[in-house]
Order: structure tokens, then C-alpha cells, then sequence
């Protein structure tokens, strides 16, 4: 995955070495997996090398060190110190079993879909009233969905509904005063919105506001659950007004619902 971007992905994997029959295999089918494009399994931890393992590594380090300063900062006879793995012939039960286990892993099946894309125009209703230029405007999450209809995005995507959060999964981050303060702005006039926005740092309200946020909440709520449930294995949600800034009972910095 780090090489893809050289070389305009033009690898070539050249593998060698490796006696352990089963180890070659699987190591093998591990690299072509990743080639044809799946993600990178997470393996499990393994221990540390054999005693002639460290052997060998300690004759490289003491062949270079004095050329690379990081190799320079510890004694080398601490390189020998690592407590050793049994020599391979001891273990061959343990590592087979070892990599039974990494190849399950390897080989999890994978959601029937790659990326899931959310976007809802629902969440372009929370807009300034007072000032159409401001920075966090509706065409900040339409514009980039514009763009990728433009780039044939968003047919190689699995469409993810969007749906509001409810008040208890609000309140996860949130205190109920706070919630409820904001949602009596939907009743409120022009004026008392403006009064209600300068009672925070940056921050602007309209009537969708509060439903807005709802929805950007839920909606990340929702992608989310699409990974975890293995709908899809990773996902977008093009979502607004942004919630990073907002803290436990206040909004700030174009914030509501973090």
C-alpha cells in the first residue's frame, strides 16, 4: 500500500527466501491479495526473533552504525539483549498454528461493497442569514458531490441513507440544557436568532439549524455503522455544519454538535 503511489503503481514484488513451506505459501497469497487491491489484514503481534536471528542482525549493526547516527545511540550489545525466540525446529506446532491464525485474517471475507457515500441536500438548509458569503455556506458539501458525480464517483459508491440522530446519542457528548437551548431556535424569529448566534464564538443560527445537525450526526452515525456491521468497507459522509469545535455546552467556531 506505501509503494502503490511510486511509480504510477507500476511494482514489481520480488520475494525470496523462506523455508517454512506453509509460511512461503501464505506470505505469498498475503502480498497477491494486496495487489489485486484488498486492504491490509492486521496480523498479529509475533515474538521476537531466534537467537541466531539476532545474531546475524547484530553483525549488520555493527557493519553500519558508524554510518547512520540512529544506530549510534545504543550500546551494541543491548541489540543482543532482546530475550530470544526458540530456535524454529522447537516451535513447529506454535507456528503453524500461528499461521493458521494470521491467514484467517488474511482471508476475512470482505463487505460485498468497497466504499459507502453519504450526502443529503437536507443539510444545506442551515445557511446565514445575515451574510451569503460566509465561508460555511450549503455549497461547501454540494460542490464536492458535484465534483464527484463529475469524476464518476459516485456510481462506484454503495449509497448510504441518511437519517437525524436522536436526542440520547446527542446527549452522548452534549448536556441536555444545552440540546434543548438549541432546539428552541426553531421557533425563533430573525432577531432573536441573531441574538442567539452573537451568545457564541463564530457561530450563525437559522430555523434548519438544529435539524441540520441532527441530520449530520446521524448521518456520520450511519456510515459508521456500515463499516462495523460489514455492509462496506470504508465510507464517506459528506456532512454539515461541521461539529469539531463545539464543546460540551457550547457552540463555537461554525460548531454545533461534535
Amino acid at each position: 500500500h506505501m509503494l502503490m503511489p511510486l511509480a504510477n503503481g507500476n511494482l514489481l514484488l520480488s520475494l525470496e527466501g523462506g523455508f517454512n513451506l506453509q509460511a512461503t505459501a501464505d506470505a505469498t497469497a498475503a502480498c497477491l491479495k494486496v495487489l489485486l487491491g484488498d486492504p491490509c489484514p492486521q496480523l498479529i503481534s509475533t515474538s521476537s526473533p531466534c537467537q541466531s536471528a539476532m545474531e546475524s542482525i547484530s553483525a549488520v549493526i555493527s557493519v553500519h552504525r558508524k554510518y547512520w547516527k540512529c544506530l549510534q545511540n545504543r550500546e551494541l550489545s543491548s541489540w543482543r539483549d532482546v530475550q530470544a525466540f526458540p530456535e524454529a525446529s522447537e516451535l513447529t506446532d506454535d507456528v503453524d498454528e500461528m499461521l493458521d491464525i494470521i491467514m484467517m485474517e488474511v482471508m476475512r471475507p470482505l463487505p460485498p461493497y468497497q466504499t459507502g457515500l453519504l450526502y443529503d441536500e437536507r443539510m444545506k438548509d442551515h445557511f446565514n442569514m445575515w451574510d451569503f458569503q460566509h465561508p460555511e455556506q450549503p455549497r461547501r458539501i454540494s460542490q464536492i458531490f458535484a465534483r464527484h458525480e463529475e469524476l464518476h464517483l459516485v456510481e462506484r459508491c454503495y449509497p448510504i441513507l441518511a437519517h437525524p440522530a436522536n436526542e440520547s446519542q446527542v446527549e452522548m457528548c452534549h448536556s441536555l440544557t444545552y440540546i434543548t437551548s438549541l432546539k428552541s431556535t426553531k421557533e425563533m424569529n430573525s432577531r432573536e436568532l441573531h441574538r442567539q448566534s452573537c451568545e457564541y464564538n463564530s457561530i450563525f443560527i437559522s430555523p434548519q439549524t438544529y435539524d441540520s445537525a441532527l441530520l449530520a450526526v446521524g448521518s456520520l452515525f450511519n456510515v459508521v455503522d456500515a463499516v462495523l456491521t460489514g455492509q462496506v468497507q470504508n465510507g464517506v459522509a459528506l456532512i454539515r455544519p461541521p461539529g469539531h469545535h463545539a464543546e460540551r455546552d457550547v457552540a463555537c467556531g461554525f460548531c454545533f454538535f461534535n
